[in-house]
């Protein structure tokens, strides 16, 4: 059954009035009609069943609670990198669960720009074709030293910087419990000595991906799909 979201989903709502654009997906793209059953997601967790009124409006007729998965506790950071590169990223990202994409800016970013609007929309997209209930939040581009500053102070949160060096560790070498765990991947450049110095005096551990140098938006979702299944475990 086909997924679409509203972020005006409550517990409590009776009918959906689509927006323009998912709307135009269910008449022109899916030949949906009235009477046709789909579910609905606000991309909080929230998922109903609903009937297609008209071309416009769904009838709700049930609304449960889907239970957050594990996945959720992993937030991938990120630099920014090419455009078209990025909005591969969001959308495996989106695809594999996890609770939030943040960006930033070190001295070896290259692409500074971000369109937050585009990206919001691939993955909701993402959550659509992979029928899941959560959307990921998408956090705009700080500074790389501004953006570790602005973390959680939870002292349970497991901190990680992808660096391939000798003394980096696996990801299955990593111990945790049911921490947020949140993974730091670099530019093309890396990190610069003043980034990896501040990262460790901040709480970070050295892990590699690979054994080999991965393009940005690999390393990211490599390292997600490692971590979900780690936590699966």
């Amino acid at each position: 059954m086909e997924v679409f979201y509203s972020e005006e989903l409550t517990d409590q709502t009776n009918q959906i009035n689509l927006s323009k654009e998912e709307s135009r997906h269910l008449r022109r793209v899916l030949r949906k009609k009235a009477g046709d059953l789909v579910q609905i997601t606000n991309g909080k967790g929230l998922l109903a069943n609903a009937s297609i009124t008209d071309e416009k409006y769904c009838t709700i007729q049930s609304i449960q609670l889907v239970p957050s998965p594990p996945e959720r506790r992993i937030h991938i950071a990120l630099s920014t990198i090419r455009p078209n590169r990025l909005d591969w990223a969001v959308e495996k990202l989106t695809e594999l669960g996890v609770g939030s994409i943040s960006f930033f800016h070190s001295q070896f970013t290259s692409v500074r720009s971000f369109k937050a609007d585009h990206l919001h929309k691939i993955a909701i997209s993402a959550i659509k074709q992979s029928r899941q209930c959560f959307l990921p939040q998408i956090k705009s581009p700080l500074p790389f030293f501004e953006w570790i500053q602005s973390l959680s102070k939870e002292d349970d949160q497991i901190r990680l910087l992808a660096h391939l060096n000798n003394s980096s560790k696996n990801l299955s070498e990593i111990k945790w419990g049911k921490q947020a765990v949140v993974v730091t991947i670099g530019p093309e450049g890396g990190f610069s000595e003043e980034e990896l110095n501040f990262a460790a005096e901040n709480g970070f551990e050295l892990i590699r991906i690979d054994n080999h140098i991965l393009r940005t938006e690999t390393a990211a979702t490599v390292a997600a799909a490692q971590l979900k299944m780690l936590m699966e475990k």
